[in-house]
């Protein structure tokens, strides 16, 4: 009976820890998620900076003296 007992505590053990590892890979998991939707944010917005070089202008505008 005290073998039974002490062999029913390591395997709950055992399941305890690895459930223990298994949630922490789920939240790795999560943060390399989180990770990946912030780099892409960053490189969207640095696709969204506004260049502040000069852009030919399509429309005419008046030079001073015209």
């Amino acid at each position: 009976l005290k073998h039974n007992v002490h062999q029913q505590l390591d395997e709950s053990f055992q399941n305890l820890n690895q459930g223990k590892e298994l949630i922490k890979k789920d939240h790795h998991d999560l943060m390399d998620k989180k990770e990946a939707a912030l780099r892409e944010g960053m490189v969207r917005a640095q696709k969204n900076v506004i260049l502040t070089e000069k852009l030919p202008r399509t429309w005419g505008l008046h030079n001073k003296g015209e």
